[in-house]
């Protein structure tokens, strides 16, 4: 989960966090201070092409969470729930305009620099943002160029307009680039002319595209579904009423009463105008609770509110923003219940065996 990578720093109020996987990479690449210097400049592109994306998307008044770096490259946590194709239009393409843009600057920069070591490098690293910016255009999900290619249906023609059938549009020609790329990687090993290395490196290079597509494909698909389905629910399916609330400054002993009435209540408290849910506990009710028991804010993770207005898409969509186990439902400061993110899930698995 992205809650558990570490933050690294903020830019514009924005956590950026570093996948542990990334950290490893990082780790490995030690091997080489040439690798090292590649790996840490490859990512600050990243940084600096997902930046683009959340600086434009704050600035339109949309939530932004946190930017996570991975090894395969990096992810904002978007409030994506009701925006206008416009909008992501606008925010989708400032990435790959972003790797672009400093290609340009490289590019100036190799003009002025004498031919030599540093050159190469520098040359090395404009061809590794004109690949990133020209990678990202292609129209396939999870790319921008799917998005930025979805919104522009949304916008241009009217059997597009509603995104879930521009999303299936755009998924299929996802597998069309995932299938071509898988292709080429087969074909690549078989090419004469080149050296085994050159070959096999080439057919690597486009295996790892074609699984990122497809891998991400699905995944976009499987969103679409899910909120397509989550538009149907009512909000009185979802809510439960059955929850503890303690004070934060409570011990953990105060549980044992609800463990040993056999009745699994999620727990949760409330500190100032922030909500958490108590979790990772593990009770012994055969044993007694020791006099220095931690209090129940030791094992508290902090979950969303939302007004009783809201609709069981506007619940799904924060809970997978803030990757929480569930969220409070309140009438002004009052809570009237909760929604727990794995019986949110059952409610809309249910809906699924009906006609989408």
């Amino acid at each position: 989960m992205p809650n558990s990578s570490p933050v690294i720093g903020k830019i514009f109020g924005i956590p950026i966090q570093l996948h542990w996987t990334f950290v490893i990479l990082l780790i490995f690449s030690l091997i080489s201070p040439v690798l090292f210097a590649y790996i840490v400049l490859l990512f600050a592109f990243v940084t600096i092409h997902e930046i683009a994306h959340s600086v434009t998307a704050k600035r339109n008044g949309v939530q932004v969470k946190r930017i996570v770096l991975y090894p395969l490259g990096g992810g904002s946590l978007i409030d994506m729930n009701k925006m206008s194709p416009d909008l992501e239009f606008k925010i989708s393409i400032v990435g790959p305009l972003s790797n672009i843009l400093m290609a340009g600057l490289l590019g100036i920069l190799v003009i002025f620099l004498p031919a030599g070591y540093i050159s190469s490098f520098v040359q090395l690293l404009f061809l590794v943002n004109i690949l990133l910016g020209v990678l990202n255009i292609l129209p396939a999900f999870p790319l921008d160029g799917g998005r930025i290619l979805r919104s522009f249906l949304q916008s241009r023609y009217k059997r597009f307009r509603d995104q879930f059938t521009a999303t299936m549009f755009v998924s299929k020609v996802s597998s069309v680039f995932a299938g071509g790329s898988f292709l080429f990687a087969i074909i690549y090993l078989f090419i004469p002319g080149y050296t085994e290395s050159y070959r096999i490196l080439l057919s690597i290079s486009f295996l790892i595209v074609a699984f990122y597509i497809y891998a991400g494909n699905r995944s976009e698909i499987y969103s679409s579904y899910v909120n397509r389905l989550a538009a149907r629910v009512e909000m009185k399916d979802i809510i439960s009423h059955e929850y503890a609330v303690v004070k934060p400054s409570s011990s953990i002993s105060t549980l044992h009463k609800y463990a040993r009435e056999g009745v699994l209540k999620p727990v949760i408290y409330r500190d100032k105008e922030r909500y958490f849910m108590v979790t990772r506990v593990q009770l012994n009710i055969s044993q007694r609770p020791p006099k220095n028991a931690p209090k129940v804010s030791d094992f508290g993770i902090e979950i969303p509110s939302l007004s009783y207005k809201s609709t069981a898409k506007d619940v799904l969509n924060q809970i997978w923003l803030e990757q929480s186990p569930g969220a409070v439902i309140r009438r002004g400061n009052a809570i009237i219940g909760i929604v727990t993110r794995q019986h949110l899930e059952y409610v809309i698995a249910l809906h699924s065996s009906q006609k989408i």
